[in-house]
């Protein structure tokens, strides 16, 4: 290896510090005066000779100002001093490199430096995979289940490139691993220094903190708090009520499910704002991962629009789905008649019918003028004792089957019973999920007979 010149003859030192040559070269921080000495030792063939303070190549446009530049200075044994000047608003963090010249020797000495923040915080940034984030107290989300990058990233062309980093966890482990190991320190490179965070093995939440540190500097940046959960989320299912709300009666409920990004599972415990008339409203998901809104509106009008969001503390993206209702003014099911075996029309829902065992029945529909059930489909509907138990057939369309209900004409269901125990049950007709129209539906309440019993009918 070639000597360095003047490496044995004097001593450089940067505010009275001895200047580590090798690695960490001279340190100035951006706004301040340094004072820099060359001091030669004891029976050097330097005293007495005249030095000078260079730019080694063409002087950097970087705010750093060094005193007496290529002034040729006496060296006694005393040493000889160079101001370094900077300020804060007009320089610019870099490497620079500087050269010592003694009269009479052709070779020069070599002098690396750094220019630096006061705040170290500024040279630095962080990055969660593509999440950007500063050297500061605000909290990052990564994921359950999933595996991230955490960057240490230097600012281009940083002065702090070459320097030695180290990680420190805090907090709860959580069943995490890190590589490289934290306490292995990493060579902060052009393209930063990368840890990998391991989570595919954690499955509880909770929090910790990585504290950065330049140890070369007796930096230690604030500790970065993280938040693991399930951050990252998206809406995987939706459903828009299947009947729109009346004004003062039961609500229409929307709903939506939320899943994990990264596993793929519903989640719950996570936030959803619902939002109808600018007014929002926040409902946490259950355990299979559904929030649900009541909408209730407060006025009837062509369409309200019900907007559900979700946002991921991961990235801060938000999803969003739009639902709408048309909120109607009084219940279209008002008004609708009914006639059991063609005796004279009742209101649905008033009286029982007794339909009789081995009979047949006729069960017919109609509704006042401009009903606004008119040309919907309707799907007669059956609860309690199904129509197999009670022997009850269809011969006509009957259960299940949409048919249009027309003005003038109505609906007509004609149906015959088999011979079992008389037991109850009701038929609704229904709004058909292609035709939404109103939330409420009225039943009739129906005992088949036995054969020993007269038909009747009574007042609910």
């Amino acid at each position: 290896m070639r000597p360095v010149p003047g490496k044995d003859e004097v001593r450089i030192f940067l505010d009275g510090m001895e200047v580590d040559r090798a690695t960490l070269g001279v340190l100035c921080r951006r706004g301040q005066t340094h004072t820099l000495k060359v001091v030669p030792v004891t029976g050097s063939g330097w005293i007495g000779k005249s030095i000078s303070l260079h730019w080694r190549g063409a002087a950097p446009n970087i705010g750093l100002v060094p005193s007496d530049l290529g002034t040729p200075k006496l060296l006694k044994a005393a040493g000889a001093e160079w101001k370094l000047v900077s300020q804060a608003n007009n320089s610019i963090s870099s490497l620079f490199e500087l050269e010592l010249r003694l009269d009479g020797i052709t070779t020069v000495r070599e002098l690396s430096g750094r220019l630096v923040s006061v705040d170290l915080a500024e040279e630095l940034s962080l990055m969660l995979d593509q999440i950007p984030a500063a050297l500061d107290g605000e909290m990052l989300h990564p994921c359950l289940e999933a595996c991230h990058r955490f960057s240490v990233l230097p600012n281009a062309l940083s002065p702090l490139v070459g320097l030695m980093s180290t990680l420190t966890w805090t907090g709860e482990k959580l069943g995490a691993t890190v590589e490289p190991d934290l306490n292995l320190p990493q060579v902060i490179s052009d393209g930063g220094a990368i840890w990998k965070l391991d989570f595919t093995e954690s499955v509880q939440p909770g929090e910790f903190a990585l504290t950065l540190a330049l140890p070369q500097l007796d930096f230690a940046a604030t500790a970065k708090p993280m938040a693991l959960a399930h951050n990252k989320v998206r809406i995987g299912a939706w459903r828009e009520s299947p009947v729109n709300p009346v004004v003062g009666q039961d609500p229409a409920w929307m709903w939506v499910q939320v899943f994990s990004h990264f596993t793929g599972h519903a989640v719950d415990e996570v936030p959803v704002t619902w939002s109808a008339s600018d007014i929002p409203s926040v409902v946490k998901t259950d355990a299979y991962g559904w929030s649900g809104f009541a909408f209730a509106p407060a006025d009837a009008h062509s369409e309200h629009e019900v907007e559900a969001l979700v946002e991921s503390p991961y990235d801060g993206y938000s999803e969003k789905r739009t639902m709408t209702a048309t909120a109607l003014a009084s219940d279209p099911w008002e008004g609708v008649m009914v006639s059991f075996d063609k005796q004279p029309f009742q209101p649905w829902g008033q009286k029982t019918y007794f339909p009789r065992r081995k009979g047949e029945h006729t069960v017919d529909l109609m509704a006042p003028s401009k009903s606004p059930l008119f040309d919907h489909e309707l799907t007669l509907g059956m609860t309690g004792t199904g129509p197999s138990e009670l022997g009850i057939s269809f011969l006509s369309d009957g259960l299940g089957v949409p048919r249009t209900f027309y003005e003038g004409v109505g609906l007509q269901y004609l149906f015959k019973v088999g011979e079992s125990e008389g037991r109850q049950f009701c038929v609704a007709p229904v709004i058909a999920a292609a035709g939404k129209l109103v939330s409420g539906k009225r039943d009739v309440l129906g005992r088949r007979l036995s054969g020993a019993e007269n038909y009747r009918e009574q007042q609910c």
